[in-house]
């Protein structure tokens, strides 16, 4: 429970620091707190907080994103995940970007302590719509990481990364949006990391919304005892601004 007030007190501190449109048109926040139930390496009812910021000008953005997810069963701990990057993108054209950018992310069920990704790629738009509803963007690129696990080795990898994401909206209140990311290992094959979540949001006025979402994350060669497949699915309360 006292996870949860904290996560509450979060949610509601960063949604309160919002300024007026007028003065931040170029700042844009998303805030979201939900409960998730975990399956695969981690088996519980879990809360989740997470907070994505960018700042725009001229044919330039930066981006941070992060999230905390924690539960537990039965009093005891039983599952811990968090991320944490930053990304800065450069427009060259209406269709085309470069992008660059730092991550952590750790997580103690899966075997690790802390991963962290330097990233370097382009990003192309197949249908830009408004890049908020109606779109559709693929990007590729190369990802270095250096996992820290949890028995005190440590792994570096080299990937080929790729991402497509795609987003409708249905109605004007309900919106949908999938993503799927596939990083096959340079040096071993059998390493390949494959990220996915389809979601669908209901507006519930022009700042909030409730959204439901299925992660999935499979890891081809984890840690010894850890399974192949994570996923999470999560119910949340959304604020844009």
């Amino acid at each position: 429970m006292k996870h949860l007030l904290l996560f509450v007190a979060f949610f509601f501190v960063i949604a309160a620091s919002a300024r007026a449109e007028d003065e931040a048109s170029q700042w844009a926040h998303k805030s979201q707190l939900g409960i998730a139930l975990s399956g695969g390496n981690s088996d519980s009812q879990t809360y989740n907080v997470k907070q994505d910021t960018s700042y725009s000008w001229t044919g330039n953005r930066i981006k941070s994103s992060g999230h905390y997810l924690f539960g537990k069963a039965a009093g005891v701990a039983a599952a811990e995940n968090w991320h944490l990057d930053l990304r800065y993108e450069r427009e060259l054209s209406e269709h085309f970007s470069v992008y660059a950018g730092p991550g952590i992310e750790g997580d103690f069920f899966s075997g690790f302590s802390n991963r962290i990704n330097l990233g370097l790629g382009g990003k192309y738009w197949i249908l830009p719509g408004d890049k908020k509803n109606n779109y559709l963007f693929v990007e590729a690129g190369y990802l270095h990481q250096r996992q820290n696990n949890i028995g005190g080795t440590v792994t570096n990898s080299n990937f080929i990364r790729t991402y497509a994401e795609a987003g409708k909206s249905l109605t004007d209140a309900v919106s949908t949006k999938v993503y799927v990311e596939v990083l096959p290992d340079l040096s071993q094959g059998q390493n390949l990391l494959i990220n996915f979540e389809p979601s669908i949001a209901v507006a519930l006025s022009n700042h909030f919304s409730m959204q439901l979402a299925f992660t999935g994350r499979y890891d081809g060669l984890p840690n010894a005892g850890k399974k192949n497949f994570d996923w999470q699915y999560t119910t949340s309360l959304v604020a844009s601004y």
